[in-house]
Parts: structure tokens; C-alpha cells; sequence
């Protein structure tokens, strides 16, 4: 048996043809001869008519692929990137076929492919793009340029464009691409490979988005407990669902689809909460996050230190404390002697009704320190009522915090 091999030069699939010619020293004795002929790929196998080998005609083969990362093993050994012609013979003489070999290499066009090597890079399965949140440089792996790949590469090009304009592009870059996408908007990254057969390119677009805006407001802010906060989602617009953590430890987290709605959470024990706000706009994800502090019980009455009964303005021209959610309440004012000067229990919504105007059975009363004293009990909703424990001051002797139902005030003139 012999195998000429005709076919010149590279042989490109799928558009060139193979052709070979096998030639027998059993001509003389044609009737008794067998052949076959196997071209390797696990496609081709076929019976050799005996006219073409008693007239030298050539057979010829289309290969669909290249033979390379084509791995067979003859003998025990492995030949790789090639495909092998094997011609199987036999007559009346033997009883085993032989065989005879011959390695061909077949090309093909390179299939261009890249995958992105950066992992924040993710495929939009609704419009097949992929997508980044955020600017910044992207990584991208030419998937067909492999140090494995025996595709012979002649030429390899990246383009990157954005609106039918080149952004960025580069000759040469062979196994990697690296891209600073500096702005948002959707780009289309091409890669074409070539060579003796051919080019091959794919495409790929991908859209640099601007992350979602995370924020929220909290009303009336206070730095004690107990406190009833209002936290509003102000969101920046496409944001199309928000997660909350109102406590830090992610225990409490509440979803919440709707742009400027307002949360109301009752902090009643001091310590530390960060406050966790997570947004997406189907896409990208960002947060906002705000440190609370509570360290002292809130102070439900306010007593003010001084008052002057002559001001214009009726915050200062009368002592009044200021409160809320009062259910019981009674003030009683005494000079430095102990005499009783002024009382009041009236209550008006909760808030105390009246206030000292700085006279005593009709008399003013002279400028100088007075003293007051109060017992209050606290509408605490649904953690019930608490009586008045005093407002909060610091000892002069070592700074210690002291709470007391009684102190003192100036009455100016």
C-alpha cells in the first residue's frame, strides 16, 4: 500500500478539498483485493472502488474542521494537531488487514472569541449585552489564543467603538486586551483574527452603567432614647427596589419598591445602630449607610434656666416647660425660702397649658433665682407609662451625669 497525498500548500476547511491517490502492489491479482480508507476525522471512512485503484484515480475529501487539538494515538504513540489517513487492504494472501499511514495537517480560519476576565462584568439575559457598574478598566481574554491553540494567527485586532466612533483599538494584542472605559454609555468590542484562511471576528457589546443613587433622609433627628425616627427612602430616580437594616445586624431587613415613603422605627435602648440602605436599578447595586448614637434617655420635659417676663417673645417672657405625651403633670415655683409662689397641673394634648409669669399675688417678683420642681408621668404608647425620673445635669464636683425632679432658674428684668 502507498498513500500520495496531491493536495499543495494549506489546506483550508471547510472550503478546500483533500485529495489523495493509493496505489497497491496487488493490481495483478485486483479481484481478490479489499481496501478501505479512513481520513481520520470520525466522519470519513469509505470503501475504495478497485477501478480507482487499478486506474490511479484520485479520491478526494472535504474536511468540516482543522485538525487542530486533533489527538490519535498510533501504536502508542499520541500525534497530535493532525488528522490520520489510514488505507486498510487485504486479499487472498493475507488474513489481516494492512495498514498504512499518512499525517495530514488541515487549517481553517481562526473562530475569533473573548471572554471578560474582569468578574464584575455580567450578561443582561433579557438584551443578550453585558453590562459594568461603574467606570474603570476592564480585562478581556482572547478565548480563541490559547497557548494550547495550533491555529496558525497571523494577524489579531481589537476595536472598541461607542456610537459608530473608535474609542480604543489595538494591533498585536494577542491573548489579553485591557480597556479604560472612562465613561458610561454602551460599547461594542470586535475581535478579528486572521490568516492563509481567512478571518474570523465576533462582537460583543457591553454597557457601562452609572451605579443607582442610594440616600435617605431622617426626620427629627435625636441623639437619645427612647426615639421614634422617621427614615425616607429619597432614592435617586430608576432605583427599582431598597433593602433596609434599621438595626446594623441584619435581622430587620425590609424591602421596600416605593420612592419617598417614609419608615418609622422606635429605638429604646441606648448603643450604636448603623443604619444600612442597599438599592438596584435591575442592574447595578449601591448602598448609603449612617452611624446613630444613643447614649442618654431623651429628656421628655425641658426646663429652661432662665426667663425674662418682659421680652416680646413669648418663648422667653414666661417659664413654661416644654413636653409631650404627658398623662400626668404638676409644676410647683418657690423662692429661696421655700414659699410656693406658682403651681399648675393643666395639660392641654399632652403639652404643659401655663406658664409662670414672674408674679406672686399680683406683685412682681424681683430678679434674682428661683426653684422648681416637677411630677410628670410619660405616654410611652406601646412600651406603656413611666413616671418622670428628672432632667439630666453634671455634678460640679466630678462631672458625673445626675437626673433630678427639682432645680433652679433665673428670672431676669
Amino acid at each position: 500500500l502507498n498513500i500520495i497525498y496531491n493536495s499543495e500548500g494549506v489546506v483550508c476547511a471547510p472550503d478546500d478539498i483533500t485529495t489523495i491517490k493509493v496505489t497497491s502492489n496487488s493490481l495483478n491479482n485486483h479481484e481478490s483485493l479489499n481496501a478501505v480508507v479512513d481520513w481520520g476525522d470520525e466522519i470519513g471512512t469509505e470503501a475504495i472502488g478497485l477501478d480507482e485503484i487499478i486506474n490511479q484515480e484520485e479520491l478526494t475529501y472535504n474536511y468540516k474542521t482543522s485538525s487542530c487539538g486533533k489527538t490519535t494515538e498510533i501504536g502508542g504513540t499520541e500525534v497530535k494537531d493532525r488528522y490520520m489517513i489510514i488505507v486498510s487492504a487485504s486479499n487472498v494472501c493475507t488474513t489481516m488487514d494492512e495498514m498504512f499511514f499518512r499525517q495530514v495537517e488541515i487549517q481553517s480560519k481562526p473562530d475569533a472569541g473573548f471572554s471578560f476576565v474582569d468578574t464584575t462584568v455580567h450578561l443582561d439575559e433579557t438584551t443578550l449585552h453585558f453590562y459594568k457598574c461603574e467606570t474603570g478598566n476592564i480585562a478581556i481574554g482572547n478565548s480563541s489564543y490559547g497557548e494550547d491553540n495550533c491555529l496558525s494567527v497571523e494577524g489579531v485586532n481589537w476595536t472598541v467603538s461607542v456610537d459608530g466612533e473608535v474609542y480604543t483599538e489595538c494591533d498585536g494584542c494577542e491573548e489579553e486586551f485591557s480597556v479604560n472605559f472612562s465613561d458610561y454609555g454602551l460599547y461594542q468590542i470586535k475581535l478579528t483574527q486572521s490568516n492563509v484562511c481567512g478571518a474570523g471576528t465576533v462582537l460583543k457589546n457591553i454597557n457601562i452603567r452609572a451605579l443607582p443613587e442610594a440616600n435617605f433622609d431622617i426626620l427629627e433627628m435625636k441623639n437619645c432614647y427612647p426615639a421614634e425616627l422617621n427614615f425616607v427612602n429619597t432614592a435617586g430616580a430608576g432605583v427599582t427596589k431598597t433593602w433596609w437594616d434599621f438595626i446594623g445586624d441584619s435581622s430587620d431587613i425590609v424591602i421596600d419598591t416605593l420612592l419617598g415613603e417614609t419608615h418609622t422605627i422606635l429605638y429604646d435602648e441606648e448603643g450604636e445602630y448603623n443604619i444600612k440602605q442597599r438599592v438596584t436599578d435591575g442592574y447595578c447595586f449601591n448602598t448609603s449607610d449612617s452611624l446613630l448614637v444613643f447614649e442618654d434617655l431623651c429628656e421628655d420635659i425641658y426646663v429652661p434656666n432662665a426667663f425674662i417676663p418682659s421680652s416680646t417673645n413669648n418663648d422667653l417672657n414666661n417659664f413654661k416647660p416644654k413636653a409631650q405625651k404627658l398623662l400626668k403633670y404638676r409644676i410647683d415655683i418657690y423662692n429661696l425660702q421655700g414659699e410656693n409662689l406658682w403651681s399648675s397641673k393643666e395639660l392641654l394634648d399632652g403639652y404643659p397649658a401655663e406658664g409662670w409669669d414672674g408674679t406672686y399675688k399680683g406683685n412682681l417678683c424681683p430678679q434674682g433665682t428661683y426653684m422648681w420642681k416637677i411630677f410628670a408621668i410619660i405616654d410611652q404608647g406601646d412600651f406603656g407609662e413611666r413616671n418622670w425620673e428628672g432632667q439630666t445635669y453634671k455634678e460640679k464636683s466630678n462631672g458625673k451625669k445626675k437626673k433630678s425632679t427639682a432645680g433652679t432658674f433665673l428670672l431676669l428684668r
